[in-house]
């Protein structure tokens, strides 16, 4: 079976949907489907619908605001083929947090993507008030907890009180 092109919505969210069901009448029926949407809204219902790992990495940063994103999840065929998903996810105006240096940013744009166990944050921009942040990095998805490594650069932050609480 083959998806070509298929259009739907969700509320104000425009999702495309491509790809193939593979294999079908055998031992268990492979896929491999891209989904674009856009603007998908960060949200508590988008946040429950991740698997629990990803909701660790969401629970680090607690975004808000609006993304464009390509869903890639593919599974050979073959009864015990593991799922496998791929994210790649652009920041059109996000706002965020990182709750070990709660420092909230807005105004984020960038690029996200999510591979089995990793999370790399690409060219991350954001800003409060004057201050200009960049950030790059990883979140390596474990156990017991996520590590997160990340580079962060920035200019013209104000040496205040809400900097030092962070």
């Amino acid at each position: 079976i083959v998806a070509r092109n298929m259009v739907g919505w969700h509320g104000n969210t425009r999702f495309s949907i491509n790809g193939a069901i593979l294999g079908l009448g055998g031992e268990g029926a492979g896929f491999d489907m891209t989904i674009e949407a856009a603007p998908v809204v960060l949200d508590e219902s988008l946040r429950v619908a991740f698997e629990p790992s990803m909701r660790e990495v969401w629970d680090l940063f607690h975004p808000s605001g609006t993304m464009e994103v390509r869903w890639r999840t593919e599974r050979p065929p073959g009864k015990t083929a593991p799922i496998r998903h791929h994210i790649r996810s652009r920041c059109l105006d996000v706002r965020a947090s990182y709750v070990e240096t709660p420092y909230p940013l807005s105004g984020i744009t960038g690029d996200i993507v999510y591979e089995p166990g990793l999370v790399t944050l690409r060219d991350l921009h954001g800003r409060d008030r004057n201050a200009q942040v960049e950030i790059d990095g990883t979140v390596r998805l474990g156990d017991p907890a996520p590590t997160v490594d990340l580079l962060v650069r920035a200019k013209e932050v104000p040496l205040d009180d809400k900097l030092f609480a962070a």
